[in-house]
């Protein structure tokens, strides 16, 4: 199976360069900020909005700060907020998902009920109120986007929880006596794991994304963070005089999201045989 997957990912181009794009961003978020040019809260009122150039290879924001230096940086709030996020996300979609597949009856309804309530609201709203609520900072928006996103999760987990209720093994061990958590985290979890992976890489872009959007609204990291958000929000109102400021930021995202999206997907196929014997 590990082989199989294996081979599958490196045949698929697409999924290794989202990889190396992925490897790419972790490593730069460990040594860059050893490797960084300037300090990235440095102000230097005599080199205000200086265009790229060989001392300032992404150009400087409206307090002279380098903004490569801040781009660098914010890969390390970018990632932080995305796993961080998706963790939360996880951890309380999985265990409602299990808990209403597994247990059924009024569990399942109430769970359920609970999740299409909160599923009718829209994530960018529902985000923003949790957000202000808590209020701004960098934590505050991690805890905002890992309790929108567990709804997914939870009708994900649910529906594969349901289908391997009916498999012949978890009918076994149920007449046996064994008890229903030990089913759940022996057998049950195991299997779906291969689901949750995937769905983990995919999900992990978008906490990026509504992490640099709360940001651009004035919810998430505050100034002077060198959050991605916070850059694009600090460089729209000055894109014509100096478009390197919210351009960097921006680009930075693209790429991030798309190499988890293209190794997302890659691994979609890899994990999936009926995808990639039928060539889809």
């Amino acid at each position: 199976m590990r082989s199989r997957v294996v081979r599958s990912l490196l045949k698929n181009r697409i999924a290794m360069g989202g990889g190396a794009i992925v490897i790419c961003y972790v490593m730069l978020a460990i040594i860059g900020p050893y490797i960084v040019p300037y300090d990235p809260l440095q102000q230097n009122y005599s080199e205000l909005l200086v265009a790229p150039s060989r001392a300032h290879w992404m150009g400087t924001d409206t307090y002279g700060r380098d903004v490569l230096s801040r781009v660098v940086y914010g890969t390390r709030y970018a990632l932080l907020v995305g796993v961080a996020a998706v963790t939360i996300q996880t951890l309380v979609g999985v265990t409602l998902g299990l808990i209403a597949g597994y247990c059924g009856g009024i569990v399942d309804t109430i769970i359920m009920r609970f999740t299409d309530m909160m599923l009718a609201i829209p994530t960018l709203v529902l985000a923003l109120v949790i957000a202000g609520l808590l209020g701004a900072g960098l934590r505050n928006v991690i805890i905002a986007i890992g309790m929108v996103g567990w709804r997914e999760y939870t009708r994900l987990i649910r529906g594969e929880v349901l289908s391997l209720k009916q498999e012949s093994y978890i009918e076994a061990a149920r007449a046996i006596g064994v008890p229903g958590v030990r089913i759940v985290l022996h057998h049950i979890l195991p299997n779906v794991i291969s689901t949750l992976a995937v769905y983990v890489t995919l999900c992990i872009p978008s906490a990026i994304i509504w992490a640099a959007a709360l940001s651009y609204l004035g919810l998430g990291a505050q100034p002077p963070t060198p959050e991605w958000g916070a850059m694009l929000a600090d460089g729209r109102q000055i894109l014509r005089q100096a478009w390197w400021v919210g351009t960097f930021p921006g680009l930075g995202i693209m790429l991030m999201v798309l190499g988890f999206n293209f190794f997302g997907d890659g691994l979609t196929y890899a994990l999936n045989p009926k995808l990639t014997d039928s060539g889809l």
